[in-house]
C-alpha cells in the first residue's frame, strides 16, 4: 500500500519585538492601543503582567470582544485567530513593561 499526502515542515515565525517599555495610563486602562493595527501581522504573542483581557477589534470602552489575560501566562495568537487590528490591553499597571511579539 502507498503513501499518500504531503510532507509537513515546520518553520519558526520571526517574532520581533515590540514590547512597550513603560504603559501609558491609557494603554493600561485599554483605552489606548499597546499595539498598532498591522495587515500583514501573521502572529502575535503577549505575556502579561497581571491578570486582564486583550481587546482585538476596540478599546476596552466598548467592550467588545476580547481574550482573558494571566499573569506570567503567555497568550499566543496565529493564523485565522491573529487579530490585524490595533490590540488593546487592561489590568496592567501603569509604568510596567508589556511584553509582546509579533510576527
Amino acid at each position: 500500500m502507498a503513501e499518500t499526502g504531503f510532507p509537513v515542515e515546520q518553520k519558526a515565525l520571526p517574532y520581533v519585538d515590540v514590547s512597550v517599555p513603560s504603559l501609558s495610563g491609557g494603554q493600561a486602562a485599554g483605552t489606548s492601543a499597546v499595539l498598532a493595527a498591522n495587515a500583514s501581522r501573521r502572529a502575535l504573542a503577549i505575556m502579561p503582567n497581571a491578570d486582564g483581557r486583550m481587546y482585538f477589534t476596540s478599546s476596552a470602552t466598548t467592550d467588545g470582544p476580547y481574550w482573558p489575560l494571566y499573569a506570567g501566562v503567555m497568550r499566543t495568537l496565529s493564523g485565522a485567530q491573529c487579530p490585524a487590528g490595533d490590540i488593546f490591553v487592561t489590568g496592567q499597571a501603569t509604568g510596567t513593561k508589556l511584553r509582546i511579539g509579533e510576527a
